[in-house]
């Protein structure tokens, strides 16, 4: 199974958590509990979001989904 779908609904819903909870959350931790997928896959994902200006992520905690996120990676 493609990982970019599971990585796409969990930053939705992470997003979807108020920020003063969010704050306290490491993006690249959240997804890797709830997924089996490898630190360095999950990495290049968000890398790759923040340069399409997708995302906004500072010290590892989701700032904003600054634009729908693309359905297929």
């Amino acid at each position: 199974m493609d990982s970019y779908p599971m990585v796409r609904t969990l930053l939705t819903e992470l997003a979807d958590y108020p920020e003063e909870y969010r704050r306290q959350i490491n993006a690249l931790s959240f997804i890797q509990r709830r997924t089996n997928l490898s630190r360095s896959r999950v990495m290049s994902i968000l890398a790759e979001l923040r340069k399409g200006g997708y995302i906004t992520v500072h010290r590892g905690v989701l700032r904003t989904i600054a634009r729908t996120l693309p359905a297929h990676f």
